[in-house]
C-alpha cells in the first residue's frame, strides 16, 4: 500500500487492471503478472494466485 501510494497508484488503478487487462502472463512460481491501461499509462499488477494477494504494482510507461 505504502509503494501504491509513493507511485500514486489507486486500489481503483489495481482491480481494473486485474479485470480489464490485455495481457497476461505466468511469473515466479504460482504468481501471474497482469498489465492493463489504466489511466493512459500501461500498468502492471502481479498477483499470488495461491495466497490471493498482490506482490507489487508499477506503471510501466
Amino acid at each position: 500500500m505504502r509503494r501504491m501510494e509513493k507511485r500514486g497508484i489507486l486500489e481503483e488503478d489495481v482491480l481494473y487492471c486485474i479485470d480489464n487487462h490485455h495481457t497476461s502472463y505466468p511469473s515466479e512460481a504460482d504468481c501471474v503478472q497482469y498489465i492493463a491501461e489504466v489511466r493512459g499509462c500501461n500498468l502492471k499488477v502481479v498477483v499470488n494466485r495461491m495466497k490471493a494477494n498482490i506482490v507489487t504494482v508499477m506503471w510501466l510507461d
